[in-house]
């Protein structure tokens, strides 16, 4: 039996539900304490996710960084593409909690989860 997961984000917080569903999935997944490790890995566009001062209730949206928080305080491992936050959000203020893996450092945390799940 699968005892850990790691989601990886790959779509930007809004205009789609992509990131909306993956964050809530791993959510779902720390509530219920199914698996002993969660992990949330954001790449490509996904890095946006990481962006403070979103303002998702300007349009009528749930907040994808509330969840990113709310999933740190419950111990998820958050981790984020270097190149793609350095090539994404160069500039701007981000999200506390995660860490940066080189593309070399990543797959070999991949290798480390029983499932992997795409969003």
């Amino acid at each position: 039996m699968a005892k850990s997961i790691v989601v990886l984000i790959t779509k930007p917080p809004y205009g789609g539900e992509d990131a909306f569903a993956g964050l809530r999935q791993a959510m779902a997944f720390m509530a219920s304490g199914a698996l002993k490790r969660v992990g949330v890995v954001f790449i490509g566009e996904g890095v946006y996710n990481l962006a403070s001062g979103q303002k998702s209730a300007s349009i009528s949206m749930p907040s994808n960084f509330d969840t990113l928080e709310d999933l740190n305080e419950l111990g998820a491992e958050l981790y984020a593409s270097q190149p793609d936050v350095e090539r994404h959000l160069a500039g701007l203020e981000r999200a506390q909690g995660w860490k940066p893996v080189s593309d070399n450092e990543l797959a070999i945390l991949l290798e480390g989860f029983d499932l992997t799940t795409t969003f």
